[in-house]
């Protein structure tokens, strides 16, 4: 093109009614695009839920056998006396003796002090008494 030749060219009006309607046309060649894209990715993720589900009722037809094991037994403490096993217990300390050892601790340190309080009706007190014994009653 020359200049002579946008010379002979009749000039064009654009008025601002023109302008408006290009505006809108191209806004609803926006929108369409935009729709036209949101199909396209509603299709591909059919396809893949699709696919999915294709994958997952294959897993199914397989039927492949699945291996159920026997839950994991307790954790079992042994008694330090006599051996014997007890369970182990969710708590921060343990206990060392099963029940019929502890039974025969307490029964044996009896002996030697009483776990029970005594409560007494009436003191009477004696003089004298070795050093550290305290009174007798």
């Amino acid at each position: 093109m020359n200049k002579d030749d946008s010379a002979d060219a009749p000039e064009i009006v654009i008025d601002r009614t023109t302008r408006e309607l290009r505006y809108y046309f191209k806004l609803i060649a926006i929108k369409s695009i935009k729709a036209e894209v949101a199909e396209v990715e509603r299709q591909a993720k059919a396809e893949k839920k699709a696919k999915r589900k294709a994958e997952r009722e294959a897993r199914k037809a397989s039927n492949k056998p699945r291996i159920k094991r026997d839950p994991p037994a307790p954790p079992v403490r042994h008694c330090y006396r006599c051996k014997s096993e007890m369970p182990q217990l969710a708590v921060d300390d343990p206990p060392k003796l099963c029940f019929k050892c502890a039974e025969d601790e307490r029964s044996r340190s009896s002996a030697i002090k009483s776990r029970q309080s005594v409560e007494y009706s009436e003191i009477e007190v004696f003089k004298g008494g070795a050093p550290g014994l305290g009174k007798r009653h």
